[in-house]
C-alpha cells in the first residue's frame, strides 16, 4: 500500500471537506437559513482547485496569475450557475 502524498491528502482532505459541508448545507438547508456558509464553500472549492490545477498539470505553466486567471473563471462561471439555480428554482 502507498501512502499518500502531501499534494495528494490535501486534495482529498479537501475534496471531503467540501463535499461534507456542502451536504450538510443542503440537506439542511442552511444556504437558506445561513447564508455565511456559502462562503467557506466557495473558499474550500477555489484552493481545491487551484490545487488540482497544480497536482494534475494541466498547465505548462506554474505561474500564479495563469492558476488564479482559471480559478477566477471557474468561480464566475459558477456564480452563474447559482444565480439562475436561485432565480429558477427557489
Amino acid at each position: 500500500m502507498r501512502w499518500l502524498s502531501r499534494h495528494e491528502f490535501a486534495l482529498v482532505f479537501l475534496a471531503v471537506a467540501f463535499t461534507a459541508i456542502h451536504t450538510w448545507a443542503y440537506v439542511s438547508r442552511a444556504y437558506i437559513w445561513a447564508a455565511w456558509i456559502d462562503i467557506p464553500i466557495h473558499v474550500l472549492f477555489g484552493f481545491g482547485f487551484a490545487l488540482s490545477l497544480l497536482y494534475f498539470e494541466r498547465f505548462r505553466t506554474r505561474s500564479i496569475f495563469v492558476i488564479c486567471a482559471y480559478s477566477i473563471l471557474v468561480a464566475f462561471g459558477w456564480e452563474v450557475i447559482e444565480y439562475f439555480y436561485d432565480s429558477l428554482y427557489i
